[in-house]
């Protein structure tokens, strides 16, 4: 009677509806690293600051673009954490493992520039890594690089426009090279992918 499992039952498979999806996930619990990071840490041997997972959201923002599975994953919603609850765990999971270095493993942090913001304001001089899209504004991206964002993964995809609007990304080529631009200028490192092969590109679209 407990959803979103599978059992074998007189040697037949039998699978649960699926579990609904948490809406408020400030209610989950903080992650517990402790059984994969304790033992190289409290013994002296560790040779590396390991990076902490933090996640503020479920789900994409944008969530339109069509080569991409991951808004059909979490079943088209968008969930978030509040700023508040989000900068608690963020200090406790740094007090816990004394590293300064997190990777937010949300599909796309652009739109919450709140949460960046009180994130900026713990003024803990942190080491983040986070993927994005193109879909910021200059201010919230200085705010971001406030808050500690040194590197990132951009959704870039294509510097063709014809194959943006096949994506459906909502951006453009100049769009895209602004967000390289701006990186640059603020020292924060970048990383993104050109996707090729798409159904019916031309050869100038992949020049």
């Amino acid at each position: 009677d407990v959803n979103g499992i599978v059992i074998r039952k007189n040697d037949k498979i039998i699978s649960n509806s699926p579990r609904s999806l948490l809406h408020d996930i400030d209610e989950l619990p903080y992650p517990d690293f402790t059984d994969y990071l304790d033992n190289t840490l409290t013994d002296g041997s560790c040779c590396f600051i390991p990076r902490i997972s933090v996640e503020a959201s479920r789900g994409c923002s944008w969530g339109k673009c069509c080569f991409c599975n991951l808004s059909f994953h979490w079943g088209g919603t968008v969930r978030r954490k509040t700023p508040r609850r989000l900068v608690r765990e963020i200090k406790y999971q740094v007090g816990l493992f004394q590293s300064s270095k997190l990777l937010f493993c949300d599909t796309n942090i652009s739109a919450w520039a709140d949460s960046m913001i009180a994130v900026r304001d713990l003024a803990m001089d942190l080491d983040i890594f986070a993927e994005m899209s193109a879909h910021l504004s200059r201010k919230e991206f200085e705010v971001m690089r406030q808050a500690g964002v040194r590197s990132i993964q951009v959704g870039v995809e294509s510097f063709s426009d014809s194959i943006l609007r096949k994506y459906q990304k909502g951006t453009n080529v100049m769009r895209n090279m602004e967000i390289l631009k701006w990186a640059c200028e603020l020292g924060i490192q970048i990383g993104y992918n050109l996707i090729i092969r798409y159904p019916n590109e031309s050869d100038q679209d992949v020049s």
